[in-house]
Formats: structure tokens, sequence, C-alpha cells
């Protein structure tokens, strides 16, 4: 009878280590499918607004070049005013014939620089403004696509 006793509890204890043994490699996913695709859904609006915000961070760079180019463009108009009105005071001068003809080309061929620099200001102001405003509509269009994705989360517990 200890024989048998012992070929049971030695039979029970090999059974045992065999099953935790399989019961730890068994895998019981806490998860359902369902749940599954709204976690996918709420990871694509989570890119979706990653997107947006780094979009906006670049609409701010841009703003703040914009704000740059705004005033050299300030600069060159004032510097463009100013010589204009140097190469009028001249020309009113050149009447009187009190002038050389060298700080008349001087003159003027600064007036000439500067208008070109005004023009040059401007269009980079332009050129900026434009890329500002592109900037902006993909900001529109991704408000938009994230507008709809919006999925509901809800997050089933297994007890």
């Amino acid at each position: 009878m200890m024989m048998n006793f012992r070929y049971t509890f030695l039979a029970t204890a090999l059974a045992l280590v065999f099953t935790t043994g399989l019961k730890a490699q068994t895998y019981m996913p806490k998860v359902s499918k369902d749940s599954l695709g709204i976690l996918e859904d709420r990871i694509a609006v989570l890119k979706a607004t990653l997107k947006l915000h780094e979009l906006k961070v670049k609409e701010a760079e841009e703003e703040k070049d914009v704000e740059k180019l705004r005033i050299k463009l300030i600069k060159a108009n004032a510097d463009s005013k100013e010589s204009a009105s140097k190469n009028d005071d001249l020309s009113k001068k050149f009447g009187t014939g009190t002038l050389d003809a060298k700080a008349i080309q001087k003159i003027a061929k600064r007036a000439k620089d500067d208008m070109n620099d005004a023009q040059k200001a401007l269009d980079s102001y332009d050129k900026q403004k434009k890329r500002v405003e592109d900037i902006r509509s993909e900001i529109r269009v991704e408000e938009e696509k994230l507008l709809g994705m919006k999925p509901l989360v809800s997050f089933i517990t297994h007890r």
C-alpha cells in the first residue's frame, strides 16, 4: 500500500508539473478584435494630430520669417524714398548748375540700387507670405481630416 501511495503521489506530482508548464505557455489575449480596431483608429488619430501640430510649428517658423522680411522691406522702402528725395534735390540744384556730373551719377546709381533692393525685398516678402498661406491651407485640410477621424474609444476590461 505504501508503494501504491508513492506511485500515486509521484504520478500526481508529475502531472501537476507538466500541467503548470502548459498553462504557463498558454496566451490569453486581453484585447478583443473590436477593441484592437478601435486602438488602431486611435493611433491613426494621434498620428494625424501630430502631423497637424508639426504643420502649426512650421507655420509659426515661416511667420517669423515673414516678420523679418517685412522689417527688411520697410527699411528698403525707407532707403528708396530717401534716395529718391536726394535725387529730387539734385535735379533742382542741377537747374541752377551748381553740381558736377559725377555727383549726379553717383546719387542716381544709389537711387536705382535702393529701388532694386526694395523690389527684391518685396518679392521675397511675397514669396514667404505665399509659403505661409500654403501651410495654412494644409493645416485646414488636416483639420478637416481629423474631424472625420475621431473614434470613440472604449476599453473592455476582463475580470
